[in-house]
């Protein structure tokens, strides 16, 4: 049986949940937090540019990005960088133009709680 995606979208923010797949170049408004729950996944900003590693990152508002994380399980949440709420909590400006690593002691709580919501989202939120 394929494996399911699921998503949902609140106010302020939206949540994928599903196996990764390798996206093309691009961009959006909303700030991207992504979180490999068994592995890493690779992005890069540029077509030319090298990937680099991460298990968990967050690409700012409007930065040209590229992402392949096959084959792991990559939840990612979307979040209105306008809202004063995403400004507090990442601690970050709009038009940023770097991907943030998340340190390992801060994804490892947030992985562990993402496991256990699987496909309910409204468990952590």
């Amino acid at each position: 049986m394929p494996a399911s995606h699921t998503f949902h979208v609140w106010k302020d923010m939206a949540y994928h949940r599903g196996p990764a797949f390798p996206s093309d170049l691009h961009r959006h408004f909303a700030v991207q937090v992504l979180l490999a729950l068994d592995g890493s996944f690779s992005l890069r900003t540029g077509a030319h540019e090298p990937w680099r590693v991460y298990a968990a990152a967050v690409v700012p508002s409007n930065v040209w990005h590229q992402f392949d994380a096959r084959p792991v399980l990559l939840p990612m949440v979307y979040l209105d960088p306008v809202s004063a709420s995403t400004r507090r909590i990442l601690g970050m400006t709009h038009g940023s133009d770097a991907f943030l690593p998340i340190a390992p002691d801060l994804a490892a709580p947030v992985a562990r709680a993402l496991r256990r919501a699987g496909d309910r989202p409204q468990a952590i939120r």
